[in-house]
């Protein structure tokens, strides 16, 4: 990294993904040396899967899908304002090239957090982008299963019963920061993105 001293200090700048970390390492000694070269080729395999069964565990309800979804765009309310704990599955073949040194399922959106498992085996939880798992070790030649249990915020649900439009009687809570807005209109896009959806790729 470039730095430069300033105030007695050193000063550099980092660029990092959302939500990302990273480790600085510091030394006392003037390293005069070149930063290693380091590159990574990926490409996307061919794989195909097969529709979705997503089930969400507090409704008790299984929706099958071939594509996935922002809940909150379905026309089902209680999909829509859902919050809780919802299981994803499904099935791919992927054809891996012979010098693929390791493979990496891709996902496009995770709202809010995921726990992924391929062929029953853990593979990672995600929660920032980019949503990276490796599955090398996982994945087996021919049908592979993915399994996917995603969880968002309390939040969607909380402002349809806010809002009045899911009644809860047993629904509480003490930190309530918002007046209550019984009969007024909530918009689509005043609820935080919930759900997996996007492109599913391996690489």
């Amino acid at each position: 990294l470039d730095a430069e001293k300033k105030d007695g200090r050193l000063q550099t700048h980092v660029e990092l993904a959302i939500n990302g970390s990273g480790f600085i390492v510091a030394s006392q000694e003037d390293l005069a040396m070149e930063p290693a070269p380091w590159k990574v080729e990926t490409k996307v395999l061919k794989s195909q899967f097969k529709p979705w069964n997503i089930h969400f565990a507090r409704l008790d309800k299984t929706l099958k899908k071939t594509e996935l979804f922002d809940w909150r765009t379905s026309e089902d309310a209680s999909i829509k304002y859902y919050s809780g704990e919802a299981d994803y599955k499904t099935s791919f073949t992927c054809k891996a090239p012979k010098n693929a040194k390791r493979i990496y399922l891709k996902l496009e959106d995770v709202n809010v957090i995921a726990d992924v498992k391929v062929n029953g085996k853990d593979c990672s939880i995600v929660w920032a982008s980019p949503y990276l798992i490796d599955v090398t070790d996982a994945l087996k030649k021919g049908k592979n299963t993915l399994e996917i249990s995603l969880a968002n915020t309390w939040y969607n649900y909380s402002q349809a019963v806010n809002y009045g439009i899911i009644k809860d009687e047993n629904y509480w809570t003490n930190g309530r920061l918002w007046d209550h807005k019984e009969g007024k209109v909530l918009k689509t896009e005043d609820l935080q993105p919930s759900g997996l959806f996007g492109n599913i790729q391996l690489i």
